[in-house]
């Protein structure tokens, strides 16, 4: 081809033939243009490869933290459980009559216990800040990962504020007969209240036993509605990366 136009150019420039000079130019143009698609092109498809690439490796990492969150709300919702059944069984002893020895079996301090989500977000940020996360060709899978997060953000302050709620309580005046119990190991000096339902420790000892049983049940709720989403998330990440 670039032989063919320099022979056109060399017999057009020999005869003075502008006809075939112009037919010259004009193939020098093409071929410049035509070199010029073909770069860009490659260019392209090699943008194109790297970013599907790079798209892919983030949805793996999000895929990942997706999976370590589902095993931790596995861990979380049985723990849940197990608070809102301590409750439960505190709850029964006390409407056990004054004379049975089981209800001084209610001085546990164990029947409350903290747990955080405490979630994986580092793929998700990382996403979200490098702007990934709004790249994605799947409209739809960027609105349910940014659904999702934003429902676990809603859901972690919630059960934190929970916490800090019963924290509230425990800390209360009119438990220090509680907690001397607790320390002195049913020592009968300090568990004279719980027979005395109108006691101020009693009262507050039983409405704190019944705002734990409700929060960890709500939060056991909450922990299973984001084990959910998180397993739809996964098959939706999944899909996403197969088709990548």
């Amino acid at each position: 081809m670039i032989s063919f136009f320099k022979k056109i150019r060399k017999s057009a420039i020999v005869n003075s033939n502008f006809r075939r000079i112009a037919l010259y130019a004009l193939g020098e143009i093409f071929l410049v243009v035509i070199g010029i698609l073909i770069a860009v092109s490659i260019n392209n498809w090699n943008k194109e490869r790297s970013d599907r690439q790079a798209t892919k490796a983030s949805l793996l990492g999000l895929l990942s933290d997706l999976k370590k969150d589902s095993a931790r709300l596995s861990f979380l919702h049985a723990e849940y459980h197990k608070n809102t059944a301590r409750c439960d069984s505190i709850i029964s002893r006390l409407e056990l009559s004054d004379s049975d020895p089981q209800r001084s079996t209610i001085i546990r301090y164990d029947f409350i216990r903290f747990f955080s989500l405490n979630p994986s977000t580092a793929a998700f940020e990382e996403m979200k800040n490098s702007g990934k996360l709004y790249t994605l060709s799947n409209i739809g899978l960027s609105s349910s990962i940014t659904q999702y997060y934003t429902n676990l953000d809603r859901n972690e302050s919630y059960i934190e504020n929970g916490h800090e709620r019963i924290r509230f309580h425990m800390d209360q005046p009119t438990l220090n007969d509680y907690w001397l119990a607790v320390r002195k190991k049913n020592n009968d000096t300090h568990i004279k209240w719980i027979e005395d339902k109108e006691s101020s420790t009693h009262q507050a000892f039983e409405f704190l036993v019944y705002l734990a049983k409700g929060r960890f049940r709500s939060n056991k709720q909450k922990v299973e509605q984001i084990k959910q989403q998180a397993a739809k998330l996964v098959r939706l990440i999944e899909l996403e990366i197969e088709r990548i």
